[in-house]
C-alpha cells in the first residue's frame, strides 16, 4: 500500500526498487538521482481518477516519466516496476 492509498500487489514486479527516492513534491513519484545532479521521475503510481473527471478511473502507474498508463488489470499493459535504465526495464 503507498502511503496515498493504492493498493500494490504483492509480486516482486512490483518492489519499488530501493534507490528511488520518493519525491516530496508530488505523492506517489519516485525519482532517480542522475549524474547531474538532478532527480529524474522514474516511477509514479496514481490513484484512480474521480468519476466525471478525465483521466482512467482505475489505479495506475507510469515510468520514465512517460504518459502511458500502466495497470495490474487484465489486458492492461503491465511491465511492472522494474529497474529502469534508458527507457527499458531490465530484469
Amino acid at each position: 500500500m503507498t502511503p496515498h492509498g493504492v493498493a500494490i500487489p504483492p509480486q516482486s514486479k512490483y518492489q519499488i526498487p530501493s534507490h528511488y527516492v520518493e519525491n516530496k513534491k508530488r505523492v506517489g513519484s519516485y525519482d532517480e538521482h542522475s549524474d547531474l545532479g538532478i532527480y529524474i521521475e522514474k516511477l509514479r503510481i496514481d490513484q484512480a481518477t474521480p468519476p466525471g473527471v478525465k483521466g482512467p478511473n482505475f489505479s495506475h502507474y507510469h515510468l520514465n516519466n512517460k504518459g502511458t498508463h500502466h495497470s495490474p488489470r487484465p489486458g492492461a499493459s503491465d511491465p511492472g516496476f522494474g529497474v529502469l535504465k534508458n527507457d527499458l526495464v531490465v530484469k
